[in-house]
């Protein structure tokens, strides 16, 4: 067997079982419960239990090296089909509500806290009220969706997700604040709230990346300065500024491009 083959061999031995592992945790038994979901995966475990039990035998099995190597093919594609999916089931949440739970329900505290790797986070149309601050371990989370839900309050660990891109909050009509460090999210791109929702940003002149902003409110408070637009240079599309008369008490005149 070549020194080629062994590698990956190994590698896809390593991936199989950082994936069952990751299958096993306690936080996928909590979403598998959450979202009655057990029975898929019992499957996946099931798949990834087999074909790690397949890598533990190939040293025994003596076949030519060219038809080893189409097979430690056939089963790394199979690994990766199997970290999608594990990657798609995080999040899919979108349509699972709770049985019995119509009215409302509330997400774990300690759910996120396995979760560091995920990107998209998708909770729109459930009857979810609150986002526990454990959301702060996503560290790589990209795409945040709450529309349509009954959110009351983001926890101000939120504003620790400095490589969010997306937050969207449509029709998130009994969430009164966003959470006050806003502006530490420099990389978002797309905030879909409602205007007044985010006219309450301080500081939002840090936001240099967003590309829509439907309302700012002028006011004397440092934070909430006309200033505060002049490096935002991706805002595509119109934008309303309230509380012109507080243009009078800037030192400088300010020009918007």
């Amino acid at each position: 067997m070549g020194p080629e083959t062994l590698v990956a061999g190994a590698f896809i031995s390593a991936s199989v079982s950082i994936l069952l592992n990751k299958a096993s945790s306690p936080a996928f038994k909590k979403i598998a419960k959450l979202y009655h979901m057990k029975s898929e995966l019992k499957k996946l475990n099931r798949t990834l239990k087999r074909i790690e039990a397949v890598l533990k035998d190939a040293d025994m099995v003596q076949v030519k090296e060219e038809n080893l190597k189409l097979w430690l093919r056939e089963l790394k594609d199979l690994a990766y089909h199997a970290e999608d999916v594990l990657e798609e089931f995080e999040f899919d949440a979108k349509e699972r509500e709770p049985e019995g739970r119509a009215d409302s329900f509330r997400v774990p505290f300690d759910l996120f806290v396995e979760l560091k790797y995920l990107r998209v986070l998708d909770l729109s149309y459930s009857k979810i009220e609150d986002v526990p601050p454990s959301i702060s371990n996503l560290k790589h989370l990209r795409f945040l969706d709450l529309c349509y839900t009954s959110i009351k309050c983001l926890p101000e660990s939120l504003s620790k997700l400095s490589n969010l891109q997306t937050i969207k909050l449509k029709q998130s009509d009994q969430l009164p604040a966003l959470p006050s460090g806003m502006s530490n999210l420099v990389n978002l791109r797309h905030l879909e709230p409602n205007a007044d929702l985010a006219s309450q940003i301080a500081r939002i002149g840090q936001l240099t990346c967003l590309q829509k902003l439907d309302a700012f409110s002028v006011s004397k408070e440092c934070g909430y300065k006309v200033g505060e637009l002049k490096d935002m240079n991706e805002l595509r599309e119109g934008i309303i500024i309230q509380n012109l008369e507080m243009l009078r008490a800037e030192k400088r005149p300010f020009r918007l491009n």
